[in-house]
């Protein structure tokens, strides 16, 4: 037997409905479990991605906040920073009493400034304000509507008093985080400025974009020392770290658990060796008895569970591109952002999620399909020749 004992082994293989059936069956039974390990690692990687997204879009890369009171945006302050791009802001709680009364937090931000660092359109922020999508839904308002906001009063002789202020709607923002988008409502800094009756360059809070590449908790941390331990310097994803290190480690307990899927696939294409071998046994030891070696046997079942799991792979991406469509365009997927801090998720799957969860099945199935193997190989020529006749 030469090169053509391949084809004549895939022949014999896909003789017969019931052989065929059982190899689509295996195909499809280790796919699917391929998407579901993938699914499940990107469902997590894609709330963690969102999630940092969103904070980025609300807070920059960087925010730095002082422990106690006000600080002077000066330009020794700004010296510190070096040539990053920031923005100063002035962060108060206030209460939201019309329509409803509602506890907000309320940003004093610069336009231009903070729409180059967050991405967000303030463009028409001038004396009004621009609410979280969720507030306004909430309390049924639209552009236009006036609203009144209660501020504490900053000076500790007014202690206990309240400042009361009435704004017009200019805009509606969406923060894609659901607390941001319950709570926040923007204003301009000249404004709240005159309110509190502060000086030009007083700010509580600032905000940094990165240069794409830098890592946001190495550039906290050396700000950090530069600024002292009167301020607060983090990464915009550090009000939320304790929820995305559980996230992390849920995906590597989810992942290790679904291993158990990808194993009983495995076990239908093991048995799915056994069974064509058991049914077509005549045919292969008549090949044998022709001249087929061995190492021809051998390459012709690692040839077929290659292809088996290439195809299953191919099969499996289109399942993940179903399931992340699902999870982007069906209600029936829309979770509830008051729970789950986001309403909505996707899959982010990169180059080594799928090399890991790959090479895993693929080794899986080499283990055993080797196994299997193995079985066949341990029967006799003659014994089989003499069944098969039988």
């Amino acid at each position: 037997m030469g090169p053509r004992s391949l084809p004549k082994l895939f022949k014999i293989l896909l003789n017969g409905k019931s052989s065929i059936r059982f190899l689509i069956g295996s195909i499809i039974s280790l796919s699917f479990s391929i998407a579901v390990v993938l699914c499940a690692s990107g469902l997590m990687d894609g709330f963690d991605h969102s999630l940092r997204s969103a904070l980025e879009f609300s807070n920059g890369d960087i925010k730095i906040k002082k422990k106690s009171g006000y600080y002077l945006n000066s330009k020794e302050f700004q010296k510190k920073l070096g040539a990053k791009l920031h923005t100063s802001v002035l962060d108060f709680q206030g209460m939201l009493i019309s329509p409803k009364s509602q506890g907000v937090f309320v940003r004093g931000i610069s336009p231009i400034a903070f729409g180059k660092i967050t991405s967000q359109n303030f463009s028409e922020l001038s004396d009004g304000v621009y609410v979280g999508s969720k507030l306004v839904e909430q309390m049924k308002l639209k552009v236009g509507d006036a609203v009144t906001i209660a501020f504490p009063s900053s000076t500790a002789k007014e202690q206990g008093r309240a400042t009361i202020q009435k704004f017009v709607i200019q805009g509606v923002i969406n923060h894609h985080i659901h607390e941001k988008d319950m709570r926040m409502i923007y204003i301009n800094k000249d404004t709240l400025l005159k309110i509190f009756n502060l000086k030009a360059q007083t700010t509580n809070s600032t905000i940094i974009k990165l240069k794409d590449g830098l890592d946001s908790e190495i550039v906290a941390l050396d700000l950090q020392k530069k600024l002292g331990r009167e301020f607060i310097v983090s990464p915009s994803w550090k009000e939320f770290e304790i929820l995305l290190e559980a996230v992390q480690v849920e995906k590597n307990s989810i992942s290790i658990v679904l291993q158990l899927i990808v194993i009983i696939s495995m076990l239908n294409i093991a048995a799915f060796v056994i069974y064509v071998f058991e049914k077509k046994s005549l045919e292969f030891f008549m090949l044998r008895s022709l001249g087929l070696t061995l190492k021809q046997l051998n390459m012709f079942w690692f040839v077929l569970l290659g292809t088996v799991w290439i195809i299953s792979c191919l099969l499996s991406l289109l399942g993940v591109k179903l399931c992340n469509w699902a999870l982007l365009n069906l209600s029936l997927f829309k979770i509830p952002g008051d729970i789950y801090v986001l309403s909505q998720l996707q899959l982010v799957l990169n180059l080594s999620d799928y090399a890991i969860v790959f090479g895993i099945s693929l080794v899986w199935l080499i283990l055993i399909g080797s196994l299997a193997i193995y079985r066949i190989k341990k029967r006799s020529l003659a014994v089989s020749l003499k069944e098969g006749f039988a």
